[in-house]
């Protein structure tokens, strides 16, 4: 009878160490969690965060208006291209397998 108490008791005490142990993982991945979000959210200005749906849509329903308006496609032209190099680039030219010394013989690993 002794035996399973004692058994019982180590059953109980190791599922308290798994328990805690998860507990402590998963509060270290909850504050890596909203300390990732709270630098994503860092990353907007705080006039722009500050802004509602409906003033961030006006601002940019208005802006999409005058840049279309301003818009003008433009035109490649010759004269818009960098001019060719005056001499290429030249390369080595490429050696055949029998221009090469012969490579080593591989080792065996178990010789």
């Amino acid at each position: 009878m002794s035996y399973i108490v004692i058994a019982s008791v180590l059953i109980v005490s190791t599922v308290g160490e798994r328990a805690r142990k998860l507990r402590a993982q998963y509060a270290l991945q909850a504050q890596g969690l909203r300390m990732r979000l709270e630098m994503r959210v860092n990353r907007i200005p705080v006039a722009l965060r500050k802004m509602t749906i409906g003033e961030l849509l006006d601002k940019h329903s208005e802006g999409s208006l005058v840049r279309k308006e301003k818009t003008v496609s433009p035109v490649k032209t010759a004269s818009r291209l960098p001019p060719p190099r005056s001499s290429p680039v030249k390369l080595a030219p490429i050696s055949s397998t029998q221009d090469r010394a012969p490579r080593g013989i591989k080792r065996a690993r178990y010789a």
